[in-house]
């Protein structure tokens, strides 16, 4: 679900800054092969972020079998943020990974992702990181944003619940 450009969901003297871009509620799920595959995309329109605006993603999900690792990543213009979310052979868990990308100018980013996992039949709840990056991707242009899954054996699903982006508008 697309949100028109005006929409908000922070209304205030501060000129509405956080506003709604995709909201996807339902499962994607990626089983079968080992091929790394989008669970999500969304197109962020060429200049939305404006010079020094940013976005928020939140992805979260599950996953299924015990045949094979279970790998869970983040992109922003084609490039990986952060470290993949990896959840081992034997766990069948829940998973949140989210993460936000300032412009620095339009061609200039930093960011930073955290990924999580929640105990399940693997053991314990886990942090898989908390990373910073900076990026050199054109927002002039758009700019693909999505979440992708790989399985380790084909038997297994990761499968994605829920993939939403708030744009944080330049101050």
């Amino acid at each position: 679900m697309s949100f028109a450009n005006t929409d908000s969901i922070v209304d205030d003297d501060l000129n509405n800054m956080l506003r709604g871009l995709s909201k996807d509620n339902s499962d994607n799920a990626h089983t079968g092969d080992t091929a790394e595959t989008d669970l999500a995309s969304v197109t962020l329109a060429a200049n939305s972020m404006g010079t020094t605006g940013g976005i928020h993603v939140l992805a979260w999900g599950t996953t299924t079998g015990t045949a094979g690792t279970k790998t869970i990543r983040g992109y922003f213009g084609g490039t990986a943020v952060g470290v993949g979310l990896i959840v081992a052979q034997a766990d069948a868990d829940e998973w949140i990974y989210e993460f936000w990308i300032y412009n620095t100018s339009t061609s200039a980013q930093i960011g930073t992702t955290r990924a999580m996992k929640a105990a399940g039949s693997g053991g314990a709840s886990e942090v898989f990181g908390n990373y910073s990056a900076t990026f050199t991707i054109d927002t002039t242009a758009s700019v693909i944003v999505k979440m992708t899954g790989e399985l380790g054996n084909g038997g297994d699903t990761v499968t994605q619940k829920g993939f939403n982006i708030l744009v944080i508008e330049p101050t």
